[in-house]
């Protein structure tokens, strides 16, 4: 990296830049192999022989016949029935064997279908119109050539391996062992395509709370992915791009990692270590989202995930299911209860919410397509309706407030639409039910017993932050709490401060505090450079409503911490990856385009370059 790339890389310049794309592209492929390992990736090694042979093993099961996988499933389901039933009606051992037999059941169905075919499995994906969408246009699997030609297998190995598995099986029971094979499957298709893992952690974002050990989860997908990821770049096929918000990033993780290596208690470690890992969330939005095609999938992910969350949200509430233990004092005759969809917790859910509105009313405002934006406004409707029955004030206050603003700078050409919407907010508000106006309107109150106890934290952390400036006092939930306890006012206990920014500086010390806002600062700047880019089109939408999405979360954490939730702050790191990316590849877009035309005008002169390879 030279001196002027460092320069540019800090202070974000105009560079002139004769590398053509192409060269970039192969500076970027070596990158890794050349610049930081410094010993090459060189074909002969252990290392590279083994990876070829496990890629040429995974190639030649890929080109299976899938009537060798259906003698497979078919004796696997068969022979699972059977002894699960014999030990059922020959044996006295209590044991449960419905789930077996139902996953027995389950492969021996399997196995039917895929006796009929006698294509390969590759083929048979890519002939079939929903699994070639699923896997080769939404994970974005590549596809193989037909000409190759099957491997062959023989059908009575297929049965054999099927039988012992199912022997095994019966010891340590179906359920470990579909696992495991769900597991090395999941694996294989992750180095296959790192965008398998990233989009998938999008589809199962809601739905994370469901399982036993959520967070877990989410770091082992996210590890996985950037795992897949840098051996792609190593064997150069994906660029990684060095921008300034990487190193503002590690910059501000560092502070986290400190604080958790020297300040709280036993869980201040673990904490800042998910919270640093989570961070490869923008990491791989940036760099895996290289075309509009995939920042749409992206973003598709995470609307449509939405809509069975949200339709179950406006059940709970419809029928009385939703918790009113989240009430608060003085609400109890004009509120039934607040709804919390899949989330343990009606703020945390807002907050998922809140970005999914933002993000669903850009696309149904300025979407490309009646088809989709009708489906992007069925998400926006369900996701709002879902957002009012949490009865979160801080996502009412943040959508009242930004998407105004949105509307005030996308007109601010046309007054007469600025003055409407002086007239028409304080009419919606006056014409919402008593109940929705009270619990807006009790924001201004500062008797209210949330806001009163919101306060109280809010002095008490000031304090706190005041006697530990420099690293904080620990990452996490515990180590918030262990400190808090003697600066809390009238015994008033918390596990945050119900503040974002407050919170960061709590934990990380007022470096790490800094280092975030200047993130904001560098986007905004960014944002203005980049405008004449993104004043259309599809990249536009991405990147104008993920940024509003960011800026009403930013609204949202002046009154909770949203980061209370791993899965909420990897959202918010996704999101602003998903800027970086949208604003790259809006400028690559319009250089294509001056270079196509033969525009006269240099376009090296008159872009500013903020991704340095």
């Amino acid at each position: 990296m030279n001196r002027r790339t460092v320069i540019g890389l800090l202070k974000g310049f105009e560079i002139p830049d004769a590398r053509t794309r192409g060269e970039r592209i192969s500076y970027g492929r070596t990158f890794f192999a050349e610049r930081i390992s410094g010993i090459g990736a060189k074909k002969g090694t252990a290392a590279a022989r083994i990876g070829h042979a496990l890629q040429s093993f995974g190639r030649a099961l890929y080109f299976v016949p899938c009537r060798i996988y259906g003698a497979f499933a078919l004796s696997l389901g068969l022979v699972t029935l059977l002894l699960h039933f014999a030990h059922y009606y020959f044996l006295s051992e209590g044991r449960d064997v419905f789930v077996p037999l139902v996953i027995g059941v389950m492969t021996t169905i399997l196995s039917i279908l895929l006796l009929i075919s006698e294509k390969p499995l590759a083929i048979a994906l890519q002939d079939g119109a929903l699994s070639e969408y699923l896997f080769f246009e939404f994970f974005c699997f590549k596809r193989v050539y037909r000409a190759q030609a099957p491997t062959h297998v023989p059908p009575f190995l297929a049965v054999l391996s099927g039988i012992l598995l199912a022997v095994l099986g019966y010891f340590v029971t179906p359920q470990l062992l579909i696992k495991v094979i769900l597991g090395l499957l999941f694996i294989t298709l992750s180095f296959s395509s790192p965008e398998f893992p990233f989009l998938l952690t999008l589809l199962l974002l809601p739905f994370l709370p469901l399982l036993a050990h959520p967070t877990a989860v989410l770091c082992v997908t996210v590890l996985i992915s950037a795992l897949s990821f840098a051996k792609k770049v190593y064997s150069g096929n994906r660029v990684f791009c060095l921008e300034q918000y990487d190193l503002l990033l590690l910059i501000f993780l560092a502070f986290y990692a400190l604080s958790g290596i020297f300040r709280g208690g036993e869980s201040s470690l673990p904490s800042a270590l998910t919270f640093v890992l989570l961070a490869l969330g923008y990491t791989l939005a940036s760099n895996l989202i290289t075309n509009r095609r995939l920042a749409h999938r992206a973003v598709g992910a995470l609307l449509f995930s939405s809509v069975p969350v949200s339709i179950l949200a406006i059940y709970q509430y419809a029928t009385g299911l939703a918790e009113a233990k989240w009430l608060d004092s003085g609400f109890e005759g004009l509120i039934e209860g607040r709804a919390t969809g899949t989330f343990s917790n009606p703020n945390v859910f807002a907050v998922y919410l809140l970005a999914i509105t933002v993000i669903s009313f850009g696309f149904l405002t300025e979407g490309e397509g009646r088809v989709a934006r009708s489906l992007y406004g069925v998400c926006f409707v369900l996701s709002l309706t879902a957002t009012v029955f949490t009865w979160s004030r801080g996502a009412w206050l943040a959508l009242l407030i930004a998407i105004p603003a949105y509307l005030c700078l996308r007109f601010l050409r046309r007054p007469g639409l600025l003055l409407s919407l002086i007239f028409v907010i304080p009419l919606a508000i006056y014409l919402m039910p008593a109940a929705v106006q009270a619990r807006l309107l009790s924001i201004l109150d500062l008797t209210d017993s949330s806001i009163a106890y919101r306060l109280s934290i809010f002095r008490s952390s000031l304090s706190m932050l005041g006697d530990s400036p420099l690293l904080g006092v620990g990452v996490g939930a515990d180590s918030f709490y262990d400190a808090f306890a003697p600066y809390a006012e009238d015994g008033v206990i918390a596990p945050h401060s119900h503040n974002l920014l407050l919170q960061i500086g709590c934990e990380a010390g007022l470096g790490a505090l800094f280092t975030f806002v200047l993130l904001f600062f560098t986007r905004m700047r960014h944002l203005s450079v980049y405008g004449r880019y993104i004043r259309r089109g599809s990249m536009r939408t991405v990147t104008v409503f993920g940024t509003l999405a960011l800026f009403a979360l930013l609204i949202f954490g002046m009154t909770d911490y949203i980061f209370f939730s791993p899965s909420m702050y990897y959202l918010f790191l996704v999101l602003f990856g998903m800027g970086s990316a949208s604003l790259r590849i809006a400028k690559e877009e319009a250089d294509d385009r001056l270079n196509y035309h033969g525009d006269a005008r240099r376009a090296d002169s008159s872009v500013v370059d903020i991704t340095l390879n």
